[in-house]
């Protein structure tokens, strides 16, 4: 069975994961530097909800990530055998 594969590279996530946080913090201390409290107030909404976010999804990939190999393993093994002669 082949490890799965995905579409987005290693440098393509750390792109998209510091520009998401680096538009957040900028957002922030540009309310700081603009004293427009908006800007503060959605700090204290998205910073959580990010890392909460971030956090439950590594936590679904771990717990169940997994049992779609071993599902998907199962199905193989549970294939009739190709008769002599013939492969796929």
């Amino acid at each position: 069975m082949k490890r799965p594969g995905y579409s987005l590279t290693r440098l393509a996530f750390w792109v998209s994961f510091v520009i998401a946080w680096g538009l957040i913090i900028a957002i922030v201390v540009a309310g700081v530097v603009f004293d427009a409290p908006q800007a503060l107030g959605i700090g204290g909404i998205v910073i959580p909800s990010m890392v909460l976010m971030v956090a439950a999804l590594l936590g679904i990939h771990r717990a169940f990530g997994s049992m779609d190999m071993r599902t998907a393993a199962a199905a193989k093994a549970a294939e009739p055998a190709a008769p002599a002669g013939e492969s796929e």
